[in-house]
């Protein structure tokens, strides 16, 4: 019950929070306005919300019109866009207004004025795409990528004014090409081994979509380019341990049950019990079992960098640590004597066999999986460092 009164007040404070009068008195006049409509469909008749509507509503309107009156004399091309969404703004509020006018008041009929803004609407559309026409194509004349992002905006925004507009989606074409980044991904060795292409390959993603952002565009080292970002994977170390192979001597002892003997009193007569049976005791013996356990194993470790370098402009934009490694390691056992006091884990060990350490280049391939793990990881985590 508690817990139901604590999240009816909540509810209640909410509300409270977000009703017309509180919108009107942060100067949020448009969210008043809407927030008074809403009410109002409800309770048509509620004179506070009624007041507060006109207030909001006039408030609006007056802050619009002082901007677009502000905007044109100041007469600058970059601003007829500022004057479409303030007379976008007006004709908005003023249909949304017009879904409960008109309006009974305690002071007689509310309506609002209604204007006609479309030739406003249309002379602001005009002058707002021809502005962002003219400097999305000085922007796509500067041949760089950043700014073709810039003109792909603009002629976005002139397609949404006008779809046919002269050229325009060739235009978008254009600047989406040129905007793009395009990262390629390669594998440098830089060790004493020599990796195979078979070894550097692996460690390349399959699926470079992934990496892939609204600006970027990841490729491996098979797609002949000039790319834009190289994204190097450096193998700069490998570290093998020496092969190891160890052996552990040690016996194993336990008394276990041999057979019975009868108890004899001390005239050499077999004793009886309380019912007249004979007394038996377990005989015991000392067994022994003598193991040798032979361990086998070899580490490598695998150390390097993702470097990230913007080859426009010369700039070493990210460098990651990447490390990996694996290990071989097999055990086996030999028993002479008693195998059956031996413990299951020994017992398992018998049934192995000795094994082949690994060579060198083996050693390296069995890490290579962790290690793409790792710079899949890794590519992914610094993606947003290609730009």
């Amino acid at each position: 019950m508690r817990n139901f009164m604590l999240i009816l007040l909540a509810s209640t404070i909410l509300f409270a929070c977000n009703t017309p009068q509180r919108y009107y008195k942060k100067g949020n006049y448009d969210m008043a306005v809407r927030k008074s409509v809403e009410k109002l469909r409800k309770k048509p008749k509620d004179e506070k919300t009624i007041a507060i509507l006109v207030q909001s509503y006039e408030n609006a309107k007056r802050l619009d019109y002082e901007k677009i009156k502000y905007l044109k004399q100041e007469n600058k091309p970059d601003s007829w866009m500022e004057i479409f969404k303030a007379f976008s703004r007006l004709k908005e509020r003023q249909s949304l207004v017009s879904t409960i006018t008109p309006l009974q008041s305690a002071k007689g009929i509310v309506r609002f004025e209604y204007v006609d803004y479309d030739a406003e609407l249309i002379e602001a559309k005009e002058n707002a795409s021809e502005y962002f026409y003219k400097r999305g194509n000085n922007l796509l004349k500067k041949n760089n990528r950043f700014d073709a992002r810039l003109a792909y905006e603009d002629f976005v925004q002139v397609k949404n004014f006008y779809s046919d507009y002269a050229n325009i989606d060739q235009l978008i074409a254009a600047a989406r090409e040129k905007g793009m980044t395009h990262a390629q991904i390669k594998v440098g060795d830089y060790t004493i081994f020599k990796l195979p292409a078979a070894f550097k390959n692996f460690l390349i993603p399959k699926d470079l979509t992934r990496l892939n952002t609204t600006w970027v565009e990841y490729h491996g080292p098979e797609k002949r380019m000039n790319p834009d970002v190289l994204v190097e994977i450096k193998i700069t170390g490998i570290n093998l341990s020496p092969r190891q192979e160890k052996e552990k001597a040690y016996t194993v002892t336990k008394e276990i049950q041999d057979g019975w003997e009868y108890v004899l009193d001390s005239n050499g007569n077999v004793m009886k019990d309380s019912l007249g049976n004979d007394i038996k005791i377990d005989k015991f013996k000392t067994v022994t079992c003598h193991v040798k356990e032979y361990l086998q194993r070899r580490e490598v470790s695998i150390q390097g960098t993702i470097l990230y370098r913007d080859l426009e402009r010369n700039q070493v934009l990210r460098e990651v640590n990447i490390a990996s490694g694996a290990h071989y390691e097999n055990i086996y056992a030999t028993a002479n004597g008693d195998i059956s006091i031996l413990d299951k884990v020994t017992k398992a060990l018998l049934n192995n066999k000795p094994g082949a350490i690994p060579m060198e280049i083996d050693m390296i391939f069995m890490a290579k999986e962790n290690l793409e793990e790792t710079i899949r990881g890794a590519l992914y985590a610094n993606r947003n460092y290609v730009k």
